[in-house]
């Protein structure tokens, strides 16, 4: 078996030289010569990441953000996950970058109004006082 070679630490002079500022917190698997090659090919209309504000993941590192074309899975109607709401999902609410769109606003919307209200009726529920002979009923197991 081959040695495994020890990644070399990139001196200031390379640092100096890359065109993009490199992120705070980057991959360690990832190299600064890496980084600024692949923000030097950014497709144009996209947002750039910024790794520092991501959930901690395993995965791949997302460069930018492009507004991504999905279908609902509840309705079937084609929407747009943007550039936006993803930077939005991944930097300010800090949902996992592997997670994905697959609800449209509206429907989105409608899980989110289903989940207050159950959790409304639960609340509720609680506050009901249980009948004297309540544990005659349950099931025995």
């Amino acid at each position: 078996m081959r040695k495994k070679r020890a990644a070399k630490p990139v001196t200031t002079s390379v640092a100096a030289s890359l065109a993009h500022p490199l992120p705070l917190e980057w991959p360690r698997y990832t190299t600064q010569e890496y980084y600024s090659w692949m923000m030097d090919r950014m497709p144009k209309d996209t947002i750039p990441a910024d790794w520092s504000k991501h959930k901690p993941h395993n995965g791949a590192p997302i460069f930018w953000y492009q507004d991504q074309s999905k279908k609902c899975v509840d309705c079937g109607v084609e929407f747009v996950f943007s550039k936006e709401e993803q930077k939005h999902w991944f930097e300010e609410l800090t949902i996992p970058i592997y997670v994905e769109a697959n609800r449209c606003k509206d429907c989105r919307a409608t899980v989110r109004k289903a989940k207050v209200a159950q959790k409304l009726h639960m609340e509720e529920m609680e506050k009901i006082v249980p009948h004297p002979n309540e544990a005659f009923f349950r099931r025995k197991t």
